[in-house]
């Protein structure tokens, strides 16, 4: 009976898709091969610290009935774009 194949890791989770390299500078670099990409962050699965999520704004963008645009937290609602929304974009 032939055994089932195990799922094929996603590339960017595959350490067989990344390559390390040295910048000049003397900095480690990763490179994807597959997906293209470059980064000096080490990817988790060679080993790397996964990234902190980014905090999420309290602040949500909707449209009223006729159409216009305004922004609440939840608790409060604004027509004008709250500051702390225009710094998290």
């Amino acid at each position: 009976p032939q055994q089932p194949q195990q799922p094929a890791k996603p590339p960017e989770a595959d350490p067989a898709s990344w390559a390390t390299y040295t910048a000049p500078d003397g900095r480690e670099y990763y490179h994807n091969r597959v997906l293209n990409v470059t980064t000096y962050d080490k990817p988790e699965c060679l080993g790397g610290k996964p990234k902190p999520a980014e905090p999420e704004c309290k602040w949500k963008e909707y449209q009223s009935s006729d159409g216009r645009t305004y922004y609440s937290d939840g608790k409060e609602s604004r027509w004008i774009i709250p500051d702390e929304l225009k710094a998290f974009r």
